[in-house]
């Protein structure tokens, strides 16, 4: 029920706080982050001997060398990698992006939207193997933000795999929680950048973001600024467009379950951090169409409160 996973997503960042990391390499010669109780605590990409080395003073992780844009992809992990991306001494083919879910208007097709196939000839990644990827795109592009034409192919090779798109953002969204501003900002810029390139549908950005909206009291105990930081993606996906304020509304209703307090924060720290980064007049813009029906959400006198505070 709702009590149990608001538990659940609790002592799971009380979990991720606390956990000794330790760099190990499993039998897929993935390099796996594990906890010192041994339980994986998420994967720092694929690697072997020489190619990935943690300080003994230090947390960071320094992923492989990147290949060049001109050269053909190449099997980066030592072993259990070759069945995943085909001709792997040949350049690999860009795939054409899926369509389906549905966010309001049009859906753009995603590597991990609809069926999540496509078509593709790639074998599915395991869950287990699913999120250790994940992991290292998101390191990736934080070491090499330019590069974008290598993070469009690291989601192309996510292409046989069922909601591999949901899947990114949803263990995008809940890393915000538990993350320093500069990964946060990374995390953000990535999934409005996969998103602009159909690497990302509107379901799998708006389905992925929704669980971490609707829970998000359960972090406010560990991490005080919890409703600051998904307003901030939040006002990030919406002025790309893969959410509007009809969704605001729609994943703010589910929080008035605990109270309506909830739903009055997500609003109001969502209007301050789009008009922050976009400027209030633009704000005013998008927020003021919606105005009766953040009426509805939050009360007359609410939303009135809210508006004038954050709006006028």
């Amino acid at each position: 029920d709702r009590n149990d996973r608001n538990d659940n997503h609790r002592q799971s960042f009380n979990q991720r706080s606390s956990q000794r990391k330790v760099i190990e390499t499993d039998n897929d010669g993935f390099a796996v982050v594990k906890s010192g109780k041994g339980r994986p605590a998420g994967p720092a990409g694929p690697g072997g001997p020489g190619m990935m080395r943690q300080s003994s003073s230090s947390t960071s992780i320094n992923t492989p060398a990147r290949r060049s844009s001109t050269e053909p992809r190449q099997v980066l992990s030592p072993k259990g990698m070759a069945s995943l991306r085909p001709n792997s001494s040949s350049s690999t083919a860009i795939l054409a992006p899926n369509k389906g879910g549905s966010n309001g208007a049009s859906d753009a097709g995603g590597s991990g939207g609809g069926s999540g196939s496509g078509g593709s000839s790639l074998a599915p990644f395991s869950r287990e193997k699913l999120e250790r990827r994940i992991t290292n795109i998101r390191s990736e592009f934080m070491q090499d933000p330019d590069n974008v034409k290598e993070l469009l192919l690291s989601m192309d090779d996510l292409a046989g795999t069922p909601k591999a798109g949901f899947t990114l953002v949803q263990k995008n969204a809940d890393r915000i929680m538990d993350c320093k501003d500069n990964e946060r900002k990374a995390i953000n810029e990535m999934i409005v950048l996969l998103y602009q390139k159909n690497k990302l549908s509107k379901s799998d950005v708006g389905d992925g973001i929704a669980e971490i909206v609707e829970f998000v009291e359960s972090f406010v105990l560990d991490s005080p600024r919890a409703f600051e930081y998904i307003a901030d993606t939040i006002s990030s996906i919406m002025n790309a467009g893969a959410v509007d304020v009809a969704w605001l509304i729609e994943q703010a209703e589910k929080t008035k379950i605990d109270g309506a307090e909830a739903a009055e924060r997500i609003v109001k720290e969502t209007i301050i951090a789009y008009s922050t980064k976009y400027g209030k007049s633009t704000a005013q813009d998008v927020f003021n169409k919606s105005a009766d029906k953040l009426a509805v959400l939050l009360g007359d006198d609410k939303w009135t409160s809210v508006a004038s505070a954050v709006l006028s």
